[in-house]
């Protein structure tokens, strides 16, 4: 019997069957790269407008994208459908970056310093606000700590999510933003490289400010999220834990240092909106942490980055697939910006194929860089409709 997208996502999410694996495209970390106005490419001009071209449609909004990652934000429903996502993201609100007059820098709501690297903007730690900062009470008296209460964090969420709930039948995802990344935002405010350090030596200020960071994030869940209540299926959070070959820390520090807070925060959302299927963002090799991580109570593990160490499908199914929804699976490293089309269509059948029976959503492993082709995306999704006749 054929299913609508939401059911489709949510029984597969809950082990039950389903007439096919669903597919998600689009949001913060399945969705497509687009570069900015002060973007220096090398190659072909790609990106979402290349994609809408390709998939013939016209008069699209103008891309909205995310400093951080530069994704776009809000990809046409068309081209949502054209890719036959059963998933279709939101975002929560928040206030507009400034740009310094030179155009190399943003600064944010938080006091964040970003600046421009390509396609990208990137975070310095040398430009991180409390790199700095000795002690408990510089953390306290930062001035650029957000009111959790501001109305701008609900701005367009409760239209947006609404929206997709009643008149669509997919799927709807929400992305915090800020307050669904907690050491990324630990890492951005004091430097990637105190956040793998404070936790030996200055432990006291990490567990105050991972305190600090994690309360804020929650506060501004509570004010939004009872007002969108049962319309947003899933929830994404994100800190990246591993690197290409192994993850940032061992297990017991991850357990002793990351854990508690990462749980904390699952448990609250699920206590604020019982029924909603919360996944986790975390690239890299990060096998021996799913344990842990399917302990804090996450519903979905994302991605399967194929070519980081034992994060092969195969590997991922025997070890979880009962125990948690894995999502992702198709390499945008290098398979997807320069494979052929017939050896991408190949590749997603077979990767079909081999997560049958599993929790399994199918999607690329991280958003799609600028380098890829556009009939190389679209050969992704066309292979799921082959491979199931549609």
């Amino acid at each position: 019997m054929k299913m609508t997208s939401r059911e489709r996502v949510l029984r597969q999410i809950n082990g039950q069957s389903v007439d096919r694996v669903p597919v998600e495209f689009g949001g913060f970390i399945s969705g497509i790269v687009e570069g900015t106005k002060n973007s220096i490419a090398e190659g072909p001009p790609y990106g979402v407008r290349a994609l809408y071209e390709y998939c013939g449609i016209k008069d699209y909004a103008e891309p909205a994208i995310a400093p951080s990652l530069s994704c776009v934000t809000n990809l046409d429903e068309r081209l949502y459908e054209r890719l036959g996502s059963d998933v279709w993201h939101t975002f929560f609100g928040g206030h507009p970056f400034t740009v310094s007059n030179d155009g190399k820098y943003l600064y944010d709501m938080y006091g964040l310093v970003l600046q421009a690297d390509g396609f990208y903007y990137s975070f310095p730690d040398s430009l991180t606000p409390l790199h700095d900062a000795d002690s408990i009470d510089e953390v306290k008296n930062y001035n650029k700590w957000p009111d959790p209460t501001d109305p701008i964090f609900l701005s367009n969420v409760i239209e947006s999510v609404t929206n997709y709930h009643e008149n669509t039948d997919k799927a709807v995802s929400l992305f915090p933003g800020y307050p669904a990344l907690i050491f990324h935002m630990y890492a951005w405010l004091r430097g990637f490289d105190k956040f793998l350090t404070d936790m030996y030596v200055n432990k006291k200020l990490y567990c105050y400010l991972a305190d600090k960071i994690t309360d804020i994030a929650l506060e501004i869940c509570r004010q939004v999220l009872p007002k969108v209540g049962a319309k947003a299926d899933m929830i994404l959070y994100g800190d990246d834990m591993g690197m290409q070959t192994q993850a940032l820390m061992s297990v017991e520090d991850y357990r002793a240092m990351v854990k508690p807070w990462s749980k904390r925060w699952v448990t609250e959302i699920k206590n604020i909106l019982p029924n909603v299927k919360v996944q986790y963002h975390t690239c890299g090799s990060i096998f021996a942490l799913i344990p842990d991580m399917i302990d804090c109570g996450f519903d979905i593990i994302n991605p399967i980055q194929p070519l980081a160490t034992n994060m092969e499908a195969w590997r991922l199914k025997k070890e979880f697939g009962n125990r948690v929804t894995l999502h992702g699976g198709i390499d945008i490293q290098r398979l997807v910006p320069f494979g052929t089309v017939s050896e991408i269509k190949h590749y997603v059948k077979t990767q079909l194929s081999l997560m049958e029976g599993s929790r399994y959503i199918l999607a690329c492993s991280h958003n799609i860089e600028p380098e890829t082709p556009p009939e190389n995306i679209v050969a992704v999704f066309d292979a799921v409709r082959e491979y199931y006749g549609d």
